[in-house]
């Protein structure tokens, strides 16, 4: 029998832990029969405001603002911008048109296309089952009826756009992106597990607005009018903003940067926590472990490793960059792994500044896996969950390959 407890990062809380593991223990039934997940919450000991933000000037006035998005590429920067405002594309359709006099009296039809396949849309079959996987799919139908009752929807059918799919692209876009939005979580807790890659947004939004009235996959990206729009929106957002938003950058960092600051001054209480944890699993056991829950994982197996631990796997870890930096509580920098330490899989993408690679600094003691969502950070952060790679490499190690 092989247990897998799931050991979380930075940030995470409740309810969001719970979501998580459900989907963990759903794709592992799929891909690895027999094998027990359990959780390991360990939230409840992180860090957050225990004084109410007092140390923070206008810690009230300055608690609500937007997340600056940040990419050279237009397709990751359009669903940056989506993320703040996910009629941004609808809207623009009617500036566009205006601009290069699109408007056209007899173009309601691809309009009235749209409205009627938006108002009946309800996926089925696989294209329900990956909006599952995505974990879009228990707000998809939210979204969508937000989207049909928005004015920038309602003047982009009027206007007329020129073809069906000219506007049921952006459409499909928008419906994701309130998706997206409506799942972000509260002040109090930012980090989101499960968010799909840009390149599973993509495919989404070319099936659904097959859905809407295209007929077959359209792949059309944002249009060269929104990409020479976008660079000045995308600047836009982060102008003069960090001072505005103080507040809520001290919210997300009490979870999120706060943990790892607890966790550095007190973090005995946290590897104790995981080790009963470990010592109740029946069976052998697979650490599954991400960004801090990689580094609380890699301190407890230096110090003593539990004999029914089989292996370590990693994702979005800094545990090699404290090491590096002599920072990893454990273990000084130039001293081995000792023995005992069990076989270790290490994940990253080169998008996620929040992970490293273990086997420069532990040469022969850590295989690293390179993924890539091609999303922008954080979302890079939470997106491992959501490329098939990932399954393929893990199943293998659940089931000891």
């Amino acid at each position: 029998m092989v247990s897998l407890l799931l050991i979380h990062g930075t940030g995470v809380r409740e309810p969001e832990y719970s979501k998580f593991v459900e989907r963990i223990r759903g794709r592992v039934g799929e891909v690895a029969s027999g094998v027990q997940v359990h959780p390991c919450y360990w939230g409840d000991l992180g860090a957050e405001l225990r004084l109410g933000g007092k140390s923070i000037p206008d810690y009230d006035s300055t608690r609500a603002a937007v997340v600056e998005p940040g990419d050279d590429d237009y397709a990751t920067a359009l669903w940056a911008v989506l993320a703040e405002d996910p009629l941004f594309e609808l809207r623009m359709l009617q500036s566009e048109a205006d601009e290069l006099n699109m408007r056209r009296p007899d173009a309601a039809s691809p309009g009235e296309i749209v409205q009627d396949g938006l108002a009946k849309l309800a996926p089925e079959g696989d294209l329900k089952r990956d909006l599952e996987r995505a974990g879009l799919w228990d707000r998809f139908d939210s979204a969508r009826q937000q989207v049909a009752d928005s004015q920038p929807f309602l003047d982009a059918v009027q206007q007329g756009t020129g073809s069906v799919s000219t506007l049921a692209v952006p459409v499909a876009r928008a419906v994701l992106a309130t998706a997206l939005a409506s799942g972000q979580g509260s002040a109090q807790s930012d980090q989101v597990l499960f968010v799909p890659t840009r390149d599973q947004l993509e495919d989404l939004t070319a099936r659904i607005a097959a859905e809407l009235g295209t007929r077959e996959r359209s792949d059309r990206g944002p249009s060269d009018w929104i990409k020479k729009k976008l660079s000045g929106f995308a600047l836009s957002l982060v102008t003069n903003q960090l001072e505005r938003k103080r507040g809520r950058i001290s919210d997300s960092s009490a979870p999120g940067a706060g943990d790892i600051l607890l966790y550095q001054a007190r973090g005995t209480a946290i590897r104790d926590f995981i080790r009963g944890r470990i010592a109740q699993m029946p069976g052998q056991v697979v650490l599954h472990a991400h960004s801090l829950g990689g580094i609380a994982c890699v301190d407890l197996l230096v110090e003593s490793a539990p004999a029914n631990v089989r292996s370590l796997v990693t994702i979005g870890s800094q545990a090699p960059f404290f090491y590096e930096i002599n920072a990893l509580c454990s273990l000084a920098t130039g001293s081995e792994l000792p023995a005992s330490f069990p076989r270790w899989l290490n994940f990253f993408d080169p998008r996620d500044i929040l992970s490293y690679v273990g086997n420069g600094v532990f040469p022969g003691r850590v295989r690293d896996v390179k993924l890539e969502s091609h999303q922008p950070f954080p979302s890079s952060h939470g997106s491992y969950w959501a490329q098939d790679e990932f399954w393929r490499v893990f199943a293998e190690e659940l089931r000891g390959a």
